[in-house]
């Protein structure tokens, strides 16, 4: 088990591999709303 000083020291190397978990589906589901709304734009 990690100390929390060491996950501190740790953090800027760990930070991309917890961050692009949450990212993706966010920048995903931004990216399907922003079509929708083309989409229906056009219409």
């Amino acid at each position: 088990m990690l100390t929390l000083a060491e996950l501190l020291a740790a953090r800027p190397a760990v930070l991309p591999y917890v961050l692009v978990p949450f990212v993706c589906p966010v920048m995903l589901v931004a990216g399907l709303e922003l079509r929708v709304m083309i989409a229906l734009g056009r219409n």
